[in-house]
């Protein structure tokens, strides 16, 4: 499940750049980690709005200059 909301969120976020940034498509590339890249360690992952919880809910832009 945390994998495909993941990649939902990414693809979300893709999609506002092409629409809203007027970026090409193809100079953007999402991946979505799901539970294997963790900001914050979670000792309960039930408390959807603890800290922790939140600062997982993220999306990283890493710009690379080519």
């Amino acid at each position: 499940y945390n994998q495909k909301l993941s990649e939902k969120r990414a693809s979300t976020v893709e999609n506002y750049l092409v629409d809203v940034g007027n970026i090409p498509f193809k100079r953007l590339s999402v991946i979505g980690y799901g539970e294997t890249r963790p900001a914050m360690y979670e000792s309960n992952p039930e408390q959807i709005n603890s800290k922790e919880a939140k600062a997982n809910m993220r999306v990283v832009f890493e710009v690379i200059v080519k």
